[in-house]
């Protein structure tokens, strides 16, 4: 094989820090895999250690953020496709066989596969609120996909043709309230801080131009209500902020997961879990404050060594 090129099968890149309670979990469910690579950001737990001793090649590298570490464990595959996963996350063998069956297929004519995930929350499968299977990008050619450069809540685009599994990922986000607590407070501050890198701008007038894009690349896509959502959160998230709305942000998120996107389906779970949204919004709005009036801090590169999980309440 030349430098440069990758061999036929599959390599699972997973980045972790401090998931000593998750990975081993993880890793059980990917054996299947040629190839399994964790980056590890620093745990101060048995992380890489589990990891190393359930065979997976372990490579350390100080938390430098989302986009950068994911970037640098896809650098690390040597097959040709790639399964990038989170630590909390479980493939199940129906998808495990799924997936390799599109492999031995070659593709089947596309770069990279939407997988649907199946959140838990709480202990709880969420089937509404806007977490119940929402569709990932997990699944992809090595030289055809990277991270999407967010700071945090990164996903992975793909050069080409885009298809849908129809197997589910399973994931086990926040097993208690404290852990959700604590990584809402580390997303919400890397989220304002997100929004201070990208120039966020308050307009009276309602972000036009930022929907006609938004509606443009629509119209190139598949036209699914999960590519809209997307393009919307790329146009408009932490870029534009319509001030006739921001005081009532937090009650319209509560208002989008328990009653448009019916969260009272999931009982008190979804009630919960749309109020905690509620908080988040309005935490970071405070911490965005805080960043542009109060205080000002280093920019997001330098601003925390601690990993948070990938899903928070707020997409």
């Amino acid at each position: 094989m030349k430098r440069g090129e990758t061999a036929p099968g599959v390599s699972v890149v997973i980045i972790a820090q401090d998931e000593g309670a998750n990975i081993a979990g993880c890793l059980e469910s990917v054996r299947w895999a040629d190839q399994v690579v964790v980056v590890d950001g620093g745990s101060r737990d048995r992380t890489a250690e589990i990891a190393a001793s359930l065979g997976a090649q372990v490579h350390h590298n100080a938390w430098p953020g989302f986009s950068v570490q994911r970037d640098l464990a896809i650098s690390l595959a040597t097959r040709e496709w790639v399964v990038a996963l989170d630590a909390d996350e479980r493939v199940a063998p129906p998808l495990a066989e799924e997936i390799l069956q599109v492999v031995r297929a070659g593709g089947l004519g596309k770069s990279g596969y939407l997988v649907f995930r199946d959140t838990y929350f709480l202990g709880r499968h969420i089937r509404h609120g806007g977490w119940g299977g929402r569709p990932v990008l997990r699944l992809f050619r090595r030289n055809h996909g990277r991270a999407d450069g967010r700071i945090v809540h990164e996903g992975i685009v793909v050069d080409g043709p885009i298809g849908r599994l129809t197997q589910h990922l399973a994931h086990y986000s926040h097993a208690s309230l404290q852990d959700y607590i604590q990584n809402m407070n580390r997303c919400t501050s890397l989220e304002a801080q997100e929004a201070v890198l990208l120039g966020l701008r308050s307009s009276w007038l309602p972000p036009v131009g930022p929907l006609l894009r938004a509606g443009r690349r629509w119209l190139a896509s598949d036209r699914s209500y999960h590519t809209a959502y997307g393009l919307l959160k790329d146009e408009l998230k932490n870029r534009v902020a319509w001030v006739p709305l921001q005081p009532f942000a937090p009650f319209l998120r509560f208002f989008q997961m328990y009653v448009l996107q019916r969260g009272f389906l999931d009982g008190w779970h979804g009630l919960y879990l749309s109020l905690l949204s509620a908080v988040y919004v309005f935490v970071k709005q405070v911490k965005l404050w805080e960043l542009r009036t109060v205080a000002p801090r280093p920019s997001p590169s330098g601003a925390t060594q601690t990993k948070p999980k990938e899903e928070m309440a707020a997409p």
